[in-house]
């Protein structure tokens, strides 16, 4: 009698840890889609911030030149106009703010501004704000957001793994040839690059650098 009841007992308890381990690798997926979400929609607000408040800093002058020319000097700017917020200065092991400004996404990848060349035929008449290391579900919800939803947001293009060029007089999206199995995508204007595009576009990389272009 008391073997019986020994060994359904032992059963019974294992049966309770077979119940916890489905609950926790359930409760782990929540939680990374959870921190996922989080991320992008993070990554989303630090990149408005810094369009806002570029806009903002620069809306008297007739373009960037005054950003710089050099990283440095950028980052200085962007530094001391309050463009990045606090969370996105890179820090020491006492959690000091580290010179020069470098600045992190949430991703940590590296973040970093540079001015356009031209635009509507102003000489460094826009930016562009660059985000790397972005993992690549994140990449294709950040891809295919819509940047350009507001009449006065400024967006003029997006790209996934290459440079924004300074062609910025068509309204579509252009595709470079897969070179080693990677693909390279740039959309102009509408601010809203196709599921379709942003799917080919960060599929090929876990990690992604994603280009932002506003005026």
């Amino acid at each position: 009698m008391k073997n019986n009841e020994k060994g359904r007992s032992m059963i019974e308890m294992l049966g309770v840890l077979a119940i916890i381990a489905v609950l926790s690798v359930v409760g782990f997926y929540g939680f990374s889609q959870a921190l996922e979400k989080w991320r992008v929609d993070k990554t989303v607000d630090q990149i408005m911030r810094m369009v806002v408040r570029l806009q903002t800093t620069f809306v008297a002058q007739i373009n960037y030149s005054s950003l710089g020319y050099s990283i440095g000097e950028i980052n200085n700017v962007l530094a001391n106009t309050g463009v990045v917020s606090n969370d996105m200065f890179v820090r020491d092991n006492h959690g000091a703010i580290k010179t020069p400004y470098t600045y992190k996404n949430v991703f940590k990848g590296n973040i970093n501004v540079r001015v356009g060349n031209k635009y509507n035929s102003r000489d460094r008449g826009a930016f562009i704000i660059r985000f790397d290391s972005i993992p690549r579900q994140a990449c294709i919800t950040l891809a295919s957001y819509a940047w350009g939803k507001s009449a006065d947001s400024g967006y003029i293009a997006i790209a996934v793994n290459q440079a924004i060029t300074d062609e910025v007089n068509y309204n579509s999206c252009k595709s470079t040839p897969p070179t080693q199995e990677k693909r390279a995508l740039q959309c102009y204007k509408d601010g809203v690059m196709l599921k379709e595009a942003a799917v080919r576009a960060c599929r090929y990389e876990r990690h992604n650098a994603l280009e932002f272009m506003f005026y």
